[in-house]
């Protein structure tokens, strides 16, 4: 599988396709297939980013990843304060 296109590439591209620039110029400059663009395109109006897919899901769980962590964490403290009331005879 070929390296995804860099994201400096893509914003350059999808740039001038916002300026105004022709799809077919833009695709023989850059050196990239026209279903390419559109994928980028595409992408853009469905996420409002047109970063690799690839990247989207690592961003997307780390970041569950650490609402996860965040959440454990605060039911530990919250099972031990209750553990520990409960021992100390408090409540």
């Amino acid at each position: 599988m070929p390296a995804p296109y860099s994201y400096d590439l893509r914003a350059k591209a999808v740039s001038a396709y916002h300026r105004g620039e022709k799809k077919i110029a833009i695709c023989r400059l850059m050196k990239i297939s026209r279903n390419t663009l559109d994928l980028w395109l595409q992408r853009e109006q469905e996420t409002g980013d047109f970063k690799t897919l690839e990247k989207i899901y690592v961003e997307t769980h780390t970041q569950k990843t650490k609402e996860k962590k965040n959440l454990a964490v605060t039911t530990l403290v919250f099972v031990f304060t209750i553990s520990y009331c409960l021992y100390a005879g408090i409540g």
